[in-house]
Protein backbone atom coordinates (compact mmCIF):
# COMPACT_ATOMS: atom_id res chain seq x y z
CA UNK A 1 0.00 0.00 0.00
CA UNK A 2 1.36 3.33 -1.25
CA UNK A 3 1.24 5.92 1.73
CA UNK A 4 2.45 9.54 1.41
CA UNK A 5 2.51 11.95 4.48
CA UNK A 6 3.23 15.54 4.70
CA UNK A 7 3.69 17.07 8.49
CA UNK A 8 0.30 19.03 9.97
CA UNK A 9 0.99 22.17 12.20
CA UNK A 10 -2.25 22.29 13.53
CA UNK A 11 -3.43 20.00 16.65
CA UNK A 12 -6.76 18.00 14.54
CA UNK A 13 -5.09 16.64 12.03
CA UNK A 14 -7.64 16.86 8.81
CA UNK A 15 -7.52 13.66 7.50
CA UNK A 16 -9.59 12.20 4.53
CA UNK A 17 -9.38 8.54 3.47
CA UNK A 18 -10.55 7.02 -0.07
CA UNK A 19 -13.28 3.82 0.09
CA UNK A 20 -10.48 1.33 -0.05
CA UNK A 21 -7.58 0.46 2.01
CA UNK A 22 -5.37 0.59 -1.01
CA UNK A 23 -4.02 4.58 -0.32
CA UNK A 24 -4.67 6.93 2.36
CA UNK A 25 -3.98 10.54 1.57
CA UNK A 26 -3.51 13.81 4.33
CA UNK A 27 -4.21 16.64 2.79
CA UNK A 28 -1.78 19.19 1.54
CA UNK A 29 -1.60 22.32 3.70
CA UNK A 30 -1.21 26.23 2.76
CA UNK A 31 0.41 29.03 4.28
CA UNK A 32 -0.17 29.69 7.78
CA UNK A 33 -3.10 31.60 9.06
CA UNK A 34 -2.78 34.84 10.47
CA UNK A 35 -5.37 37.62 11.85
CA UNK A 36 -5.03 41.31 11.07
CA UNK A 37 -7.50 43.33 13.33
CA UNK A 38 -9.69 46.66 14.08
CA UNK A 39 -12.40 47.61 15.61
CA UNK A 40 -15.19 50.19 15.46
CA UNK A 41 -14.07 52.09 18.77
CA UNK A 42 -11.53 51.49 21.76
CA UNK A 43 -12.86 50.56 25.09
CA UNK A 44 -10.50 50.32 27.52
CA UNK A 45 -12.57 49.55 30.68
CA UNK A 46 -9.67 46.81 32.19
CA UNK A 47 -6.73 49.06 31.32
CA UNK A 48 -5.03 46.75 28.95
CA UNK A 49 -5.53 46.81 24.60
CA UNK A 50 -6.44 44.06 23.24
CA UNK A 51 -3.55 41.07 23.74
CA UNK A 52 -5.58 38.02 22.56
CA UNK A 53 -8.85 36.71 20.98
CA UNK A 54 -10.46 33.00 20.55
CA UNK A 55 -11.10 31.97 16.98
CA UNK A 56 -13.29 29.54 15.15
CA UNK A 57 -13.26 28.33 12.18
CA UNK A 58 -15.51 26.26 9.69
CA UNK A 59 -15.36 25.02 6.20
CA UNK A 60 -18.10 26.30 3.55
CA UNK A 61 -17.89 23.68 1.55
CA UNK A 62 -19.53 21.31 3.94
CA UNK A 63 -22.42 20.76 6.07
CA UNK A 64 -23.11 23.62 8.67
CA UNK A 65 -22.89 20.99 11.33
CA UNK A 66 -19.60 20.25 10.62
CA UNK A 67 -16.57 20.25 13.17
CA UNK A 68 -14.81 23.21 13.10
CA UNK A 69 -11.18 23.61 11.61
CA UNK A 70 -10.27 25.91 14.15
CA UNK A 71 -12.11 25.12 17.54
CA UNK A 72 -11.77 28.36 19.70
CA UNK A 73 -8.33 28.36 20.39
CA UNK A 74 -7.09 31.71 21.07
CA UNK A 75 -5.07 34.03 18.84
CA UNK A 76 -2.62 36.70 20.66
CA UNK A 77 -0.98 39.90 19.86
CA UNK A 78 2.83 39.32 18.16
CA UNK A 79 5.06 41.86 20.07
CA UNK A 80 3.53 45.52 19.28
CA UNK A 81 2.21 44.90 15.99
CA UNK A 82 -1.40 44.45 14.59
CA UNK A 83 -0.52 41.04 14.04
CA UNK A 84 -2.28 37.82 16.01
CA UNK A 85 -0.94 34.03 15.89
CA UNK A 86 -1.98 30.95 17.44
CA UNK A 87 0.43 29.68 19.93
CA UNK A 88 1.42 26.86 17.27
CA UNK A 89 1.42 27.37 13.70
CA UNK A 90 -1.77 26.65 11.54
CA UNK A 91 -1.90 25.93 7.99
CA UNK A 92 -5.41 26.51 5.53
CA UNK A 93 -5.85 23.00 3.94
CA UNK A 94 -5.15 22.97 0.37
CA UNK A 95 -8.61 21.43 -1.04
CA UNK A 96 -11.10 24.00 1.06
CA UNK A 97 -11.38 26.79 -0.39
CA UNK A 98 -13.97 29.24 1.54
CA UNK A 99 -13.69 29.31 5.38
CA UNK A 100 -15.73 31.37 8.13
CA UNK A 101 -13.71 32.81 10.71
CA UNK A 102 -15.94 33.92 14.18
CA UNK A 103 -13.63 35.93 16.89
CA UNK A 104 -14.70 37.16 20.21
CA UNK A 105 -13.44 38.79 23.04
CA UNK A 106 -12.47 39.04 25.60
CA UNK A 107 -10.74 35.71 25.22
CA UNK A 108 -12.32 34.59 28.64
CA UNK A 109 -14.82 34.14 31.06
CA UNK A 110 -17.26 33.81 28.21
CA UNK A 111 -19.41 30.60 27.31
CA UNK A 112 -20.03 30.18 23.54
CA UNK A 113 -21.83 27.86 21.20
CA UNK A 114 -20.68 27.84 17.58
CA UNK A 115 -21.66 26.51 14.00
CA UNK A 116 -20.25 27.47 10.63
CA UNK A 117 -23.54 29.96 10.46
CA UNK A 118 -23.37 31.25 13.17
CA UNK A 119 -21.34 32.12 16.75
CA UNK A 120 -23.98 32.82 20.25
CA UNK A 121 -22.66 34.22 23.31
CA UNK A 122 -24.64 32.16 25.70
CA UNK A 123 -26.53 33.79 29.01
CA UNK A 124 -24.63 36.72 29.48
CA UNK A 125 -25.13 39.09 32.57
CA UNK A 126 -22.80 42.02 33.11
CA UNK A 127 -21.40 42.80 35.78
CA UNK A 128 -23.07 44.85 38.73
CA UNK A 129 -20.43 47.13 38.99
CA UNK A 130 -19.07 49.95 36.16
CA UNK A 131 -15.60 48.99 36.98
CA UNK A 132 -16.16 45.60 36.40
CA UNK A 133 -17.90 44.98 32.86
CA UNK A 134 -16.59 44.00 29.87
CA UNK A 135 -16.35 45.74 26.48
CA UNK A 136 -17.63 42.49 24.97
CA UNK A 137 -16.45 42.95 20.60
CA UNK A 138 -17.20 39.79 18.29
CA UNK A 139 -16.01 39.68 14.29
CA UNK A 140 -17.46 36.82 11.52
CA UNK A 141 -15.42 36.83 7.89
CA UNK A 142 -16.48 34.67 5.09
CA UNK A 143 -12.76 34.10 3.39
CA UNK A 144 -11.83 32.94 0.19
CA UNK A 145 -7.95 31.42 -0.11
CA UNK A 146 -6.23 33.64 -2.14
CA UNK A 147 -8.65 36.61 -1.60
CA UNK A 148 -6.74 38.24 0.84
CA UNK A 149 -3.10 39.69 1.46
CA UNK A 150 -1.36 36.36 1.59
CA UNK A 151 -3.46 34.69 4.44
CA UNK A 152 -3.97 37.43 7.14
CA UNK A 153 -7.30 37.33 7.67
CA UNK A 154 -8.64 41.05 8.45
CA UNK A 155 -11.08 40.42 11.44
CA UNK A 156 -13.28 43.89 11.79
CA UNK A 157 -14.92 43.75 15.67
CA UNK A 158 -18.06 44.83 16.21
CA UNK A 159 -19.28 46.06 19.88
CA UNK A 160 -21.89 44.20 20.13
CA UNK A 161 -23.55 46.07 24.08
CA UNK A 162 -24.52 48.81 24.88
CA UNK A 163 -23.15 52.05 26.58
CA UNK A 164 -25.02 53.95 28.83
CA UNK A 165 -23.66 57.21 29.93
CA UNK A 166 -25.67 59.01 32.18
CA UNK A 167 -25.13 62.92 33.99
CA UNK A 168 -26.88 65.31 35.43
CA UNK A 169 -26.61 69.62 36.20
CA UNK A 170 -28.65 72.01 38.53
CA UNK A 171 -31.03 73.66 35.56
CA UNK A 172 -30.71 77.12 34.92
CA UNK A 173 -33.60 79.44 35.64
CA UNK A 174 -34.46 79.19 39.30
CA UNK A 175 -34.78 82.08 41.42
CA UNK A 176 -33.60 80.42 44.39
CA UNK A 177 -29.68 79.35 45.03
CA UNK A 178 -30.58 75.69 44.77
CA UNK A 179 -27.47 73.01 45.63
CA UNK A 180 -27.62 69.46 44.42
CA UNK A 181 -25.23 67.28 45.71
CA UNK A 182 -25.03 63.22 44.54
CA UNK A 183 -23.54 60.14 46.44
CA UNK A 184 -24.91 57.54 44.25
CA UNK A 185 -26.49 56.72 40.82
CA UNK A 186 -27.97 53.55 39.63
CA UNK A 187 -29.92 51.96 36.79
CA UNK A 188 -32.78 49.77 38.07
CA UNK A 189 -34.89 46.99 36.35
CA UNK A 190 -32.55 46.64 33.54
CA UNK A 191 -33.07 42.98 31.97
CA UNK A 192 -29.80 41.28 32.52
CA UNK A 193 -28.50 37.16 31.38
CA UNK A 194 -28.95 37.47 27.54
CA UNK A 195 -28.34 35.26 24.73
CA UNK A 196 -26.34 36.84 21.35
CA UNK A 197 -26.16 35.46 18.40
CA UNK A 198 -25.74 36.84 14.65
CA UNK A 199 -28.82 37.88 13.07
CA UNK A 200 -30.40 35.81 10.45
CA UNK A 201 -30.79 39.12 8.52
CA UNK A 202 -27.09 39.32 8.47
CA UNK A 203 -25.10 39.04 4.99
CA UNK A 204 -22.65 36.95 3.57
CA UNK A 205 -19.76 38.95 5.89
CA UNK A 206 -22.10 40.84 8.15
CA UNK A 207 -21.82 40.24 11.68
CA UNK A 208 -25.14 41.86 12.84
CA UNK A 209 -26.34 40.64 16.74
CA UNK A 210 -29.64 39.80 17.57
CA UNK A 211 -30.02 39.20 21.84
CA UNK A 212 -32.82 37.52 23.42
CA UNK A 213 -33.43 37.22 26.73
CA UNK A 214 -33.00 34.44 28.90
CA UNK A 215 -36.15 34.88 31.06
CA UNK A 216 -37.28 37.86 32.94
CA UNK A 217 -34.41 38.52 34.63
CA UNK A 218 -33.90 41.99 35.91
CA UNK A 219 -30.68 43.51 38.17
CA UNK A 220 -29.44 47.10 39.16
CA UNK A 221 -25.81 48.90 37.70
CA UNK A 222 -24.15 51.64 39.19
CA UNK A 223 -22.28 53.27 41.99
CA UNK A 224 -21.91 54.58 45.26
CA UNK A 225 -19.50 57.69 45.26
CA UNK A 226 -17.06 58.00 47.62
CA UNK A 227 -17.11 61.32 47.30
CA UNK A 228 -20.24 63.45 46.73
CA UNK A 229 -20.74 65.25 43.05
CA UNK A 230 -22.04 68.53 43.56
CA UNK A 231 -23.58 69.73 40.59
CA UNK A 232 -22.86 72.59 38.78
CA UNK A 233 -24.54 74.12 35.37
CA UNK A 234 -22.52 71.84 33.24
CA UNK A 235 -23.56 68.60 32.99
CA UNK A 236 -21.20 66.79 35.42
CA UNK A 237 -20.82 62.68 34.28
CA UNK A 238 -21.84 59.94 36.85
CA UNK A 239 -21.10 56.86 34.08
CA UNK A 240 -18.46 57.94 31.83
CA UNK A 241 -15.61 56.61 29.40
CA UNK A 242 -12.05 56.81 31.29
CA UNK A 243 -9.49 55.58 29.41
CA UNK A 244 -6.34 56.88 31.23
CA UNK A 245 -8.03 55.86 34.55
CA UNK A 246 -10.32 53.18 34.48
CA UNK A 247 -10.28 52.24 38.02
CA UNK A 248 -11.96 55.58 38.46
CA UNK A 249 -15.51 55.10 40.11
CA UNK A 250 -16.99 57.28 37.31
CA UNK A 251 -16.61 54.48 34.40
CA UNK A 252 -19.21 54.07 31.43
CA UNK A 253 -21.47 51.08 31.73
CA UNK A 254 -22.01 48.27 29.31
CA UNK A 255 -25.41 46.65 29.13
CA UNK A 256 -27.33 44.76 27.41
CA UNK A 257 -29.06 45.73 24.73
CA UNK A 258 -33.03 45.83 24.86
CA UNK A 259 -36.15 47.66 25.04
CA UNK A 260 -36.65 49.37 28.27
CA UNK A 261 -40.63 49.71 29.66
CA UNK A 262 -40.40 52.55 32.09
CA UNK A 263 -41.26 52.15 35.91
CA UNK A 264 -45.09 52.58 36.40
CA UNK A 265 -44.36 55.08 39.60
CA UNK A 266 -46.03 52.10 41.44
CA UNK A 267 -44.61 50.51 44.91
CA UNK A 268 -45.31 47.25 43.17
CA UNK A 269 -44.12 48.28 39.82
CA UNK A 270 -40.93 46.94 37.74
CA UNK A 271 -40.20 49.10 35.05
CA UNK A 272 -36.85 50.69 34.44
CA UNK A 273 -35.44 53.65 36.34
CA UNK A 274 -32.27 55.84 37.10
CA UNK A 275 -32.01 56.13 40.95
CA UNK A 276 -30.37 58.72 42.60
CA UNK A 277 -29.19 59.47 45.80
CA UNK A 278 -29.33 63.25 46.72
CA UNK A 279 -29.82 66.25 48.83
CA UNK A 280 -31.15 69.23 47.82
CA UNK A 281 -30.26 72.82 49.82
CA UNK A 282 -31.38 76.07 49.03
CA UNK A 283 -28.97 78.85 50.63
CA UNK A 284 -30.51 82.69 51.17
CA UNK A 285 -29.09 86.07 51.93
CA UNK A 286 -29.75 87.51 55.45
CA UNK A 287 -31.16 86.16 59.26
CA UNK A 288 -34.14 83.68 59.40
CA UNK A 289 -37.09 84.51 57.40
CA UNK A 290 -39.63 86.74 59.85
CA UNK A 291 -37.26 85.63 62.77
CA UNK A 292 -38.83 81.67 62.21
CA UNK A 293 -37.59 78.79 63.64
CA UNK A 294 -37.37 76.22 61.62
CA UNK A 295 -35.92 72.82 62.23
CA UNK A 296 -34.87 72.00 58.48
CA UNK A 297 -33.20 75.84 58.13
CA UNK A 298 -29.49 76.33 59.46
CA UNK A 299 -28.42 79.89 60.53
CA UNK A 300 -25.20 80.84 58.23
CA UNK A 301 -22.75 84.15 58.37
CA UNK A 302 -24.87 86.42 56.66
CA UNK A 303 -27.05 84.05 55.15
CA UNK A 304 -28.98 80.54 55.94
CA UNK A 305 -29.16 77.45 54.17
CA UNK A 306 -32.84 75.02 53.59
CA UNK A 307 -32.62 71.47 53.57
CA UNK A 308 -35.23 70.93 50.70
CA UNK A 309 -34.74 67.29 50.52
CA UNK A 310 -34.42 65.15 52.45
CA UNK A 311 -37.68 66.77 53.98
CA UNK A 312 -41.44 66.28 54.56
CA UNK A 313 -41.58 64.21 57.10
CA UNK A 314 -38.79 61.60 55.87
CA UNK A 315 -36.38 63.85 57.69
CA UNK A 316 -36.94 65.86 60.94
CA UNK A 317 -34.10 68.56 61.53
CA UNK A 318 -31.39 69.99 59.22
CA UNK A 319 -28.43 67.34 58.94
CA UNK A 320 -25.50 67.95 56.25
CA UNK A 321 -25.36 64.58 56.10
CA UNK A 322 -28.90 63.24 55.19
CA UNK A 323 -29.21 61.99 51.36
CA UNK A 324 -32.93 60.47 50.23
CA UNK A 325 -33.92 58.35 46.99
CA UNK A 326 -35.26 60.19 43.87
CA UNK A 327 -35.84 58.45 40.32
CA UNK A 328 -37.08 59.11 36.66
CA UNK A 329 -38.52 56.84 34.88
CA UNK A 330 -36.58 55.83 31.19
CA UNK A 331 -37.95 53.86 28.64
CA UNK A 332 -35.40 54.02 25.91
CA UNK A 333 -35.00 51.57 23.30
CA UNK A 334 -31.43 50.40 23.70
CA UNK A 335 -29.21 48.87 20.66
CA UNK A 336 -26.43 46.96 19.90
CA UNK A 337 -23.13 49.18 19.20
CA UNK A 338 -24.74 52.86 20.52
CA UNK A 339 -24.07 55.40 23.04
CA UNK A 340 -26.94 56.63 25.40
CA UNK A 341 -26.53 59.99 27.09
CA UNK A 342 -29.03 60.78 29.77
CA UNK A 343 -28.71 64.02 30.53
CA UNK A 344 -30.40 64.91 33.63
CA UNK A 345 -31.49 68.23 33.97
CA UNK A 346 -32.46 68.87 38.33
CA UNK A 347 -33.91 72.05 40.13
CA UNK A 348 -34.06 73.84 37.05
CA UNK A 349 -36.99 76.71 35.83
CA UNK A 350 -39.53 73.56 35.00
CA UNK A 351 -37.69 70.59 37.03
CA UNK A 352 -37.68 69.69 40.56
CA UNK A 353 -35.23 66.67 42.08
CA UNK A 354 -36.80 63.93 40.41
CA UNK A 355 -39.59 61.79 42.07
CA UNK A 356 -39.82 59.21 44.96
CA UNK A 357 -38.62 55.60 44.25
CA UNK A 358 -40.58 52.39 45.48
CA UNK A 359 -40.20 52.20 49.79
CA UNK A 360 -38.25 49.08 49.25
CA UNK A 361 -35.12 49.13 46.68
CA UNK A 362 -33.23 46.37 45.41
CA UNK A 363 -29.92 45.80 46.41
CA UNK A 364 -27.65 48.48 45.39
CA UNK A 365 -24.04 47.76 44.08
CA UNK A 366 -21.49 49.62 45.55
CA UNK A 367 -23.66 50.53 48.86
CA UNK A 368 -21.68 50.09 51.93
CA UNK A 369 -23.16 48.18 54.81
CA UNK A 370 -22.48 51.32 56.98
CA UNK A 371 -22.18 54.73 54.67
CA UNK A 372 -20.52 57.93 55.91
CA UNK A 373 -23.60 59.45 55.16
CA UNK A 374 -27.59 59.47 56.49
CA UNK A 375 -30.04 57.54 53.98
CA UNK A 376 -33.51 58.68 54.58
CA UNK A 377 -35.58 56.31 52.76
CA UNK A 378 -39.42 56.95 51.26
CA UNK A 379 -41.30 57.87 54.13
CA UNK A 380 -44.15 55.91 53.04
CA UNK A 381 -46.03 54.20 50.30
CA UNK A 382 -48.19 57.13 49.50
CA UNK A 383 -45.31 59.22 48.39
CA UNK A 384 -44.16 56.65 45.72
CA UNK A 385 -44.19 58.32 42.35
CA UNK A 386 -44.61 61.71 43.73
CA UNK A 387 -42.26 64.27 43.11
CA UNK A 388 -39.92 64.95 45.85
CA UNK A 389 -39.95 68.54 44.97
CA UNK A 390 -41.79 71.11 42.66
CA UNK A 391 -41.42 68.71 39.41
CA UNK A 392 -40.05 65.49 38.50
CA UNK A 393 -36.46 65.64 36.70
CA UNK A 394 -36.73 66.80 32.96
CA UNK A 395 -34.16 65.28 30.96
CA UNK A 396 -32.98 64.25 26.99
CA UNK A 397 -31.31 61.57 25.57
CA UNK A 398 -28.81 61.34 22.72
CA UNK A 399 -27.49 58.68 20.72
CA UNK A 400 -24.42 57.61 18.68
CA UNK A 401 -22.51 55.32 16.83
CA UNK A 402 -19.51 53.99 18.15
CA UNK A 403 -17.16 55.59 16.29
CA UNK A 404 -13.72 56.55 15.71
CA UNK A 405 -12.18 58.88 17.06
CA UNK A 406 -9.70 61.69 15.51
CA UNK A 407 -6.45 60.06 17.35
CA UNK A 408 -7.47 56.38 17.23
CA UNK A 409 -5.31 53.93 15.51
CA UNK A 410 -7.77 50.62 14.76
CA UNK A 411 -4.87 48.50 14.46
CA UNK A 412 -2.53 48.69 17.74
CA UNK A 413 -4.88 50.34 20.27
CA UNK A 414 -7.60 48.10 21.12
CA UNK A 415 -8.93 46.77 23.68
Amino acid sequence: MNKKFIPLAFAASLIFAACSDDQTDVVNNGPEITFRTSVSRAQNIDGNNLKSFKVWAFANEVSSNNAPFIDGLVAEREGTTDVFKFDHNIFWPSDITTLNFWAISPAEGLTVTHSSATMSLENYEPAATPEDQLDVITAFKQVTRGGTAGTSVPLTFNHILSQILVSAKAGAGVEETRSVKVKGAWLVNIGTKATASRSNESGANENKIDWSPCGSTSAVYGSYFTNEITLGKNALPFFEFKKDNVSAYKSNLLLIPQQLTAWDKTEAGSGAYILLLCRVEATHTGALHNGASDPMVQPGTGNHTHQLFPHDGAATSFDPKAYGYACVPIGTNWETGKIYRYILDICGKNSGAGIYPPVTLPTLPGLPDTPDIIIIPTPNPDKVGEPVLDYPITFKVTVNDWTDPEDWNSGVDLQ
